[in-house]
């Protein structure tokens, strides 16, 4: 049987997911949501949400496939 509602976990991932969308997409006008990585340093401000992005879909990927086994 399928399960209806998303688990806590799974929604904290999707909201930390959504925040380093629109991190990314406010960096690209000049606004940081997150002032303590330095901005002119390799773009490390504009990539590191990014990162965090990929690592949550891969957190939520391996959820999934425990939850079916």
């Amino acid at each position: 049987m399928k399960r209806l509602f998303a688990t806590r976990g799974q929604i904290i991932v999707r909201i930390l997911m959504a925040f380093c969308m629109v991190n990314f997409l406010l960096s690209w006008l000049g606004i940081n949501l997150i002032p303590f990585l330095p901005p002119d340093r390799f773009d490390i401000s504009r990539f590191a949400s990014m990162v965090i992005f990929i690592i949550g879909g891969a957190l939520l990927f391996v959820v999934d496939k425990s939850r079916k086994k």
